[in-house]
């Protein structure tokens, strides 16, 4: 409830319309009175405040209420089917080992394929990626635009998803492995900055268990498709 001595007089009367619904508080300062004595009148001094019944001190005014989220439900299902879209190739490359073997020329040797495109690839895209989803992940606080940063990563994201199915040589398979493996991780601090940003407390740990969903299903039918 704002101060007596700073946004307004209280007493019993009731507010007029304006007065209820007034964001801002506005002072006017009436003129200056002098009595006989040419001493100014310092009981004409006092602004005109706004007036505030005893029983509406529970309300707080509307200028601090927090801003409406009306509109910001259909953003988050459209971003929740872009962070779906982004997980899915984490685990692409599991049940295709061995035609990708056959591709690359590892497969009569299963030592090779298990190393260059098992730990290999997944060393470059969960472990050596991190720091550049780190990047992405402290960008989030920097940019003005988080709207944006989350496109731009998806947007670079499927791009190498794209560049592994079309990978002609083992270093380009890599680089577009790590690249993907950054956007993925990278993308999960922007998101949830942006569900902080869109949902009051109430609302943000049902938007945020939808998102780990979205992404566990991302996951799961990537490998099956």
């Amino acid at each position: 409830s704002p101060p007596a001595d700073c946004n307004g007089i209280f007493r019993g009367n009731e507010l007029n319309e304006h007065e209820k619904t007034a964001n801002y508080v506005h002072f006017e300062q009436t003129p200056l009175i002098t009595n006989k004595r040419g001493r100014i009148d310092t009981g004409d001094l006092a602004p005109q405040l706004p007036v505030y019944h005893a029983n509406d001190l529970s309300s707080p005014p509307t200028s601090l209420s927090k801003p409406s989220i009306e509109g910001h439900h259909a953003q988050a299902f459209l971003l929740s089917l872009a962070f779906f879209a982004l997980w899915t190739p984490q685990n692409l490359l599991a049940p295709n080992l061995t035609q990708a073997a056959v591709e690359f020329g590892y497969g009569n040797d299963t030592v090779a394929r298990d190393l260059y495109l098992g730990s290999n690839l997944a060393l470059a895209s969960s472990v050596l990626s991190l720091p550049f989803s780190g990047c992405i992940g402290f960008a989030s606080d920097a940019v003005s635009s988080r709207k944006v940063l989350i496109s731009l990563t998806a947007l670079v994201g499927g791009l190498s998803a794209i560049g592994t199915a079309m990978a002609n040589t083992y270093p380009q398979l890599i680089f577009a492995r790590f690249v993907n493996g950054a956007c993925m991780s990278g993308s999960v601090p922007v998101v949830f900055s942006l569900l902080s940003d869109w949902f009051d407390d109430e609302e943000r740990n049902a938007a945020s268990s939808g998102f780990t969903a979205m992404m566990g299903a991302g996951i799961i039918l990537g490998q099956i498709f």
